[in-house]
């Protein structure tokens, strides 16, 4: 074979090749891409669940504010609020002011001050404490303890570990109506405590003055 004629023959192969490099390079680049898009729908998918779960813990919370609702409160408006408070505790004078001893086992109790304990439970439980007391499984009254110095309960003459037997002639043996009978009881223009003190059983008289 001459040179002229081996001559095309190896450029045709030349260019044979070249144009497989080219094709195989072309796969190459579209495997490479396909791969990055691949990834970046996997991030983006990724992201789309993040976004999803960030949705559910926002409306979760918006729930729980909508239950529990927040205030915020600054120093001044509490100071602000207990100033009113103190003023109005002020002009109001002693909380258990109308009460006073006609005889011994006797009391006279003005009806705005025997209101004013109905209304305020706050400040005649700090007063006082009360438990149950029972004789076996019996419950037999309620039992004064922790009285503050003159609070309403000292006042009225009764004295720490004194056991509640008996209000207004209803016996308390059952703590469920304890509070009902309470109520009932002071709503009376006359009433009556009974309780155990030292062993003994003593009656206190109280009497109600209407304005």
């Amino acid at each position: 074979m001459t040179e002229a004629h081996s001559r095309p023959g190896a450029l045709w192969w030349t260019l044979l090749a070249v144009a497989i490099l080219f094709s195989v390079t072309a796969q190459l680049s579209v495997r490479e891409r396909s791969v990055q898009l691949l990834e970046q729908q996997q991030t983006i998918d990724e992201l789309r669940g993040q976004v999803a779960d960030l949705r559910v813990e926002v409306d979760s919370l918006r729930r729980e504010s909508t239950r529990r609702p927040t205030a915020e409160i600054s120093v001044g408006t509490v100071r602000e609020t207990w100033q009113r408070s103190e003023l109005a505790r002020l002009r109001r004078g002693p909380p258990w002011e109308g009460i006073s001893q006609e005889a011994p086992g006797r009391f006279s109790l003005e009806r705005a001050t025997v209101e004013r304990a109905r209304r305020d439970t706050d400040l005649v439980s700090r007063e006082a404490r009360i438990a149950p007391r029972f004789d076996g499984e019996r419950l037999i009254g309620f039992r004064l303890f922790s009285i503050q110095p003159e609070g309403l309960f000292d006042l009225v003459g009764l004295e720490d570990e004194d056991v509640v037997t008996e209000l207004g002639g209803v016996q308390l043996t059952d703590a469920s109506t304890f509070l009902d009978t309470v109520a009932e009881v002071t709503a009376r223009d006359r009433f009556a405590i009974t309780l155990l003190r030292g062993g003994d059983s003593v009656t206190f008289e109280y009497r109600v003055l209407s304005p």
